[in-house]
């Protein structure tokens, strides 16, 4: 591989800032004295695997060996002190909030390791006869299938939280949010990953094909719990039948209306034009198959 292809990163530590800075340009002399110079990678490896990381701690990256002899006494002086009693983490996983994975493309190939978890994700998804999941998650667009949309979300997910894992972070606790529930089962080992992938695939193809034409429409309102309450029976009290419900209480001042998608545009309406309901914010709509309409008696675990 040709320097300056892969970017590294370079860690200097010490007992003290004092220590760190003599550290740092001790090694800033020896990288401009010496010829040939080391090689980048093993300079890398050397820095952060055969040393002890002491409390001082200098963080960058550099895919120029050249550029770091001569910038490492300046930046050096960016480093940080690591606590001696340390955070405590959560890796909590979101729902779903848009139509597209989006996933930059740069990342997946900069970055072998989560190309890798990717990569195997996709194996999964294909074997279970359906699309790859690239190249669509890297659109921009709106994605159609429901099962690589779904699918993608998780696999981004999923790669992320691996890498952080694989690279040292201790976590103390895993949760999710909706969609984002399936991801944190897998991660903290409830689901194997083939299991979490064949769950999340066979519900996404229940949905894009048993659900009929209305599959519904989700719309998140910033207001009080008591607020889209009001909300929601004054849109339900012109229809013999319940036409939205909270589905999900986000927030105490945020919470998910669902519905279809007639009664979910009456509900925008309505909050744009009652003084009543004024100062709440609606700033999301997004497809929600809701369950509830699937009268097909069809289960999922015709497909597990």
């Amino acid at each position: 591989m040709v320097e300056g292809d892969s970017t590294y990163p370079i860690i200097i530590s010490a007992t003290s800032q004092e220590g760190l800075y003599a550290n740092a340009e001790s090694l800033g002399r020896y990288l401009q004295k010496t010829t040939p110079k080391p090689n980048l990678g093993d300079l890398a490896f050397t820095l952060s695997k055969r040393r002890k990381l002491h409390r001082q701690i200098f963080v960058t990256s550099t895919s120029d060996i050249n550029s770091l002899a001569e910038n490492l006494r300046i930046e050096v002086q960016t480093s940080f002190e690591v606590p001696q009693t340390p955070k405590r983490v959560v890796l909590a996983f979101g729902g779903q909030t848009k139509k597209m994975v989006d996933m930059e493309k740069s990342l997946y190939e900069s970055h072998p390791r989560i190309k890798n978890y990717i990569d195997e994700c996709d194996k999964i998804v294909i074997k279970r006869g359906f699309l790859s999941l690239l190249p669509l998650i890297f659109q921009s667009e709106p994605l159609n299938e429901v099962v690589t949309l779904q699918c993608g979300t998780f696999a981004m997910q999923y790669a992320c939280a691996k890498c952080w894992i694989d690279a040292g972070l201790h976590v103390e606790a895993i949760i999710g949010h909706s969609f984002g529930e399936l991801t944190a089962m897998v991660v903290s080992g409830v689901l194997s990953l083939q299991d979490g992938l064949k769950l999340i695939a066979s519900r996404a193809w229940l949905m894009a094909t048993k659900w009929g034409p209305e599959r519904g429409t989700m719309l998140v309102v910033h207001g009080s719990r008591n607020t889209v309450r009001n909300v929601v029976a004054k849109v339900n009290a012109s229809s013999a039948e319940p036409e939205i419900e909270i589905a999900c209480y986000n927030a105490p001042s945020s919470q998910v209306v669902v519905g279809g998608s007639l009664a979910i545009d009456r509900t925008g309406s309505l909050l744009n034009s009652d003084p009543a309901f004024s100062g709440t914010r609606f700033p999301l709509k997004f497809d929600k198959r809701h369950s509830r309409r699937s009268r097909s008696g069809f289960s999922i675990t015709n497909l597990l």
